[in-house]
């Protein structure tokens, strides 16, 4: 049987773990939501400009 001290420190290194993986998530999330906005008019002004270069 493992010594009660292992068990807690697994359940800890568990716990942070979640926490981090969840942390990361979350933070992805917000910097996508962030960034959409920012993007979109970029990703619109550059396709015309792109395509005048091709038709010229």
């Amino acid at each position: 049987m493992p010594s009660p001290v292992a068990v807690v420190m697994a359940a800890k290194a568990v716990v942070l773990a979640t926490a981090l993986t969840v942390m990361a998530r979350v933070v992805a999330q917000v910097v996508a939501r962030a960034m959409v906005p920012v993007m979109v008019p970029v990703m619109v002004c550059r396709l015309p400009s792109e395509r005048w270069r091709v038709v010229s």
